[in-house]
């Protein structure tokens, strides 16, 4: 993707670069100095949608060939629209933290029973070589019933992946119904 480096900064440049369809970014690194950018939002957008959460980018900055990792991404509270980028350049040396989305799979066993899915982190911080960064975390939840949980210690890692959350850190667990709730049910079934 070709981005231009931005001659100026400030709130009405980036006014300015947004009328024209460009959105306003910076690029920084392991000791790198940051630099403003700018980004064609058309050509950003379509590699966006269709991209994982942490895709490596690579840049064109006038003609230096960069790879990077998008780490935030600011959208205007009322449009969505985006209206600032920060990227970070990686190196394929170095080993870079992220968060990676945890995905569950299958229907808990637990779950049908009428138990409740609690999953307390959608996201785990991983550490790893740019190319080594899964997509995602994939669990299997399909064997859960009413009080098992599964740990960050459970967790079946790619190679090269380490994880930076505490071992025993719940990812999710299948909780039962209160006590309240069942009380109340069998008050109701009673009182038919």
């Amino acid at each position: 993707m070709d981005v231009h480096l931005r001659r100026e900064t400030g709130k009405g440049c980036a006014k300015r670069l947004r009328k024209k369809g460009v959105i306003p970014a910076v690029i920084y690194g392991w000791k790198k100095e940051s630099r403003p950018l700018e980004v064609n939002e058309e050509e950003f957008t379509k590699f966006y949608k269709n991209s994982p959460r942490n895709a490596i980018y690579k840049l064109n900055i006038e003609g230096e060939e960069i790879e990077a990792i998008l780490k935030d991404v600011q959208r205007n509270p009322v449009t969505d629209k985006i209206i600032h980028l920060d990227f970070y350049q990686i190196s394929p040396e170095r080993m870079i933290q992220v968060d990676v989305p945890v995905e569950l799979m299958g229907e808990a066993i637990g779950v049908k029973r009428g138990g409740i899915l609690y999953q307390p982190r959608k996201y785990i911080r991983i550490t790893a070589y740019p190319r080594n960064i899964p997509s995602s975390l994939q669990v299997d939840i399909s064997s859960l019933d009413i009080g098992d949980t599964i740990h960050v210690m459970d967790l079946a890692l790619p190679e090269g992946v380490k994880v930076k959350e505490k071992r025993n850190f719940t990812i999710v667990a299948i909780l039962g119904k209160e006590e309240k709730e069942e009380e109340k049910t069998t008050e109701e079934e009673t009182e038919e």
